[in-house]
């Protein structure tokens, strides 16, 4: 497993408040003596005690072969672009070894990145730490190294060997973006599609929102003119992000229509009336006089000037989005007052 310390056969030599503690048989409140069954101990019991009668004035005199332990070196598996498992092993022969952890970095910078917490010991001897910790966040394709770490109630950290081991280096993907059809302002949200080398999924978005918006892989549109499309992937532990392709498309303006309502006969005289058309792009129609000599247009009101025939046209000119609409005309009679008698004289008049 890596190194076992050798116990001193003789204590070192303590400062005087130390020897004083030990020998009045106290010591600081937070810390436990364990009582000595006689006064013929071994070194190793004889150390264990002064540390815990002394530990608080003691601990830095204790020499690094006054504690008795085995730590391995750190062994390296599941490694990837971007993280690694490190594990190993520590075996706990005296009771001042507490903690073991995981330290890891890069090899070229010589500092570490982290020390990970892995498990504790207990008090007995022997007592066996598995180490075994998923390291994430790593660089692709970098050399690491990594030991493991026992901490010690007495001394500093104790180290085990150290390893290297490098990561994998992050592979090319390309996207497979195909062309996309010509659309007409007005047509419903249509889905797109983009495959990666990876598998990973594709990610779109519109650089012409103005034109088309895409949601997930719905696009929707907005105006008449080009839309442009993107499709990404950026990569994971394992892939580097794919260049960006894009895909464009023009979006034509649409065709509409204009239902104008039929207009009845009327009699010179009568009161202006009002014009009735709807376009289908819901844009506003206008209205205009064909025959002006019989009949005028003022907005959407229409007034007889004379009998006759009268001609009116609907027109929508269209918009940034909407073709112009073709002209539709109404045509009706305009009568007047004689005509009217003619067609329909009062009762016991004659007409000649």
């Amino acid at each position: 497993m890596g190194q076992l310390a050798v116990f001193a056969t003789q204590p070192p030599q303590l400062p005087a408040d130390c020897q004083r503690e030990i020998a009045m048989k106290s010591c600081p409140t937070c810390w436990k003596p364990r009582p000595l069954a006689s006064t013929a101990q071994t070194g190793l019991q004889y150390k264990q005690i002064l540390v815990y009668l002394c530990l608080l004035c003691f601990f830095q005199f204790l020499p690094l072969d006054a504690l008795a332990y085995e730590v391995s070196a750190c062994t390296v598996t599941d490694i990837t672009s971007t993280s690694a498992t490190i594990s190993g092993a520590v075996r706990n022969l005296d009771d001042l070894i507490k903690m073991a952890a995981v330290e890891y970095w890069l090899t070229d910078t010589n500092k570490y990145d982290s020390t990970v917490p892995s498990c504790s010991l207990s008090s007995y001897r022997y007592d066996r730490c598995d180490v075994s910790n998923p390291i994430n966040g790593l660089q692709p394709g970098q050399i690491y190294s990594c030991r493991i770490m026992i901490l010690s109630s007495a001394v500093g950290p104790i180290y085990g060997d150290t390893s290297q081991f490098q990561t994998l280096p992050l592979t090319t993907q390309t996207i497979s973006f195909g062309t996309l059809a010509n659309q007409a302002y007005g047509t419903q949200p249509f889905a797109i599609n983009a495959t990666a080398s990876s598998t990973l999924p594709v990610a779109f978005s519109s650089l012409t929102t103005t034109v088309c918006t895409v949601n997930g892989r719905s696009v929707s549109i907005a105006a008449a003119g080009t839309c442009t499309i993107a499709a990404d992937q950026s990569g994971d532990g394992n892939y580097n992000s794919a260049s960006q392709v894009t895909q464009s498309f023009t979006v034509n303006k649409a065709n509409q229509s204009t239902n104008f309502v039929a207009l009845p006969d009327k009699v010179y005289g009568d009161s202006p009336f009002v014009l009735t058309a709807t376009a289908s792009s819901g844009l506003t129609v206008a209205f205009a006089s064909t025959t002006p000599s019989v009949c005028t247009v003022n907005g959407n009101s229409a007034t007889i000037a004379a009998a006759g025939t009268c001609t009116l046209a609907a027109d929508q000119t269209g918009d940034g989005n909407y073709n112009a609409a073709p002209q539709v005309g109404q045509s009706f009679a305009s009568n007047s007052h004689f005509d009217e008698v003619t067609r329909f004289p009062a009762s016991g008049v004659s007409v000649c």
